[in-house]
């Protein structure tokens, strides 16, 4: 029974860290990269199970303002379900995807026209096994996307824009008039430098 309590205790710090607002701009305690290290761990975790960790202390870290704690929330949301694809008890990881789906759905409410969390719950939703019925949820993702980035697209890093675009047209099963305006998009960014 101590073993269960111990593990519950912790999911509720962890939460209560990263739910409660905290005043400030969202990359006030590290400097600018905060977000940048935030991302680069959540691509890692995907085939790193190590970096899930680091990734959200870091996101506990960060002063989140209010517009983009539905960014966090979302990137926690992402980061717990990839805890359910490397936990080892079959229903552990059913109850870890749902936490981290609700979690994700929560930070769409509060950020419906990020970029970012939109294609961070979408590309997670488009993984998933087909029993958790989330590939709608990764289609609405990615039409909002679509809709949201003629305006909304020079707010956000480039590469992360280049990312977003170069898989939307791989995996997102776009209409014609779809793959034009992101295309549009893509040859106005400055060339990728690799």
């Amino acid at each position: 029974m101590k073993t269960m309590i111990r593990p519950r205790i912790l999911q509720l710090l962890v939460f209560i860290m990263f739910v409660i607002p905290v005043s400030g701009r969202p990359d006030s305690v590290h400097g600018k990269s905060s977000l940048e290290k935030v991302r680069r761990l959540f691509y890692q975790s995907v085939e790193a199970p190590d970096s899930i960790n680091r990734a959200m202390i870091l996101l506990s870290e960060i002063a989140w303002d209010e517009v983009r704690e539905g960014l966090a929330l979302t990137y926690q949301g992402a980061l717990t379900t990839l805890k359910g694809k490397f936990a080892k008890m079959p229903l552990r990881k059913y109850r870890l995807v749902m936490d981290g789906l609700s979690l994700m759905d929560q930070g769409i409410e509060k950020s419906a026209g990020n970029i970012e969390a939109r294609f961070v719950r979408g590309m997670t939703c488009f993984y998933l096994p087909f029993f958790f019925d989330r590939k709608q949820t990764a289609r609405e993702d990615f039409r909002v996307i679509v809709q949201l980035m003629d305006r909304y697209y020079p707010d956000y890093p480039e590469d992360l824009i280049r990312n977003v675009i170069d898989f939307l047209l791989e995996n997102a099963g776009l209409t014609e008039e779809e793959t034009e305006r992101i295309l549009r998009i893509r040859s106005a960014l400055k060339p990728d430098e690799q």
